[in-house]
């Protein structure tokens, strides 16, 4: 009777530290992936603010339009040529810079070639939203954004809001990333 009762306690002892077990691995592999999704959405807004800070070639303006979830860039240096793109999630949720749609801003104010196929600007990682919002040189508060047109023109934007919100992780979801990034040639058009 006695051994019986030890097998079974031993049996539940056994039982307890397998789920626990199981459970603290499937927590260390959610942690990881929110802290993967995480730095991915920090190295994000950091090649963003590259990518937004090197544009503007030959004194025109670095950014054409800004949508909320698209950003249009103009010369922008990359590898050994100058591109205009849009940069935007694709339909996997990779953030790339890609060519503009049509209509395309006119050569002569926008330099740049379109990029031949999509860049992928953070191998590797997709996110769930990429978020942007202008910094407008007159004060007040940020913009949704700024466009071709002469009511919303990005002639004198000072910056750009971005907000890079990783995918969520068995159906928890992460914070944004966020970050300001400072035009460093504004431009005029």
């Amino acid at each position: 009777m006695e051994v019986t009762v030890a097998l079974a306690l031993l049996g539940l002892l056994a039982t307890a530290t397998v789920a626990m077990v199981a459970w603290t691995a499937s927590q260390q592999a959610r942690a990881g992936s929110v802290y993967d999704g995480v730095e991915a959405g920090h190295v994000a807004v950091q090649v963003l603010g590259r990518l937004v800070r090197s544009a503007g070639a030959a004194g025109r303006p670095a950014v054409w339009e800004a949508a909320t979830e698209r950003l249009v860039l103009c010369g922008v240096p990359w590898q050994d040529q100058v591109l205009r793109g849009q940069v935007a999630r694709d339909g996997e949720g990779r953030l790339v810079l890609a060519a503009v749609p049509p209509p395309a801003p006119p050569d002569d104010r926008c330099a740049g070639a379109d990029p031949p196929a999509p860049i992928d600007l953070v191998p590797g990682a997709t996110f769930q939203r990429v978020r942007f919002a202008v910094d407008p040189a007159s004060p007040g508060p940020p913009e949704a954004g700024c466009g071709p047109g002469p009511s919303r023109t990005c002639a004198g934007v000072r910056g750009l809001y971005v907000w890079i919100e990783p995918r969520p992780v068995d159906g928890g979801g992460i914070r944004p990333v966020h970050g300001y990034v400072a035009l460093r040639n504004p431009g005029g058009r």
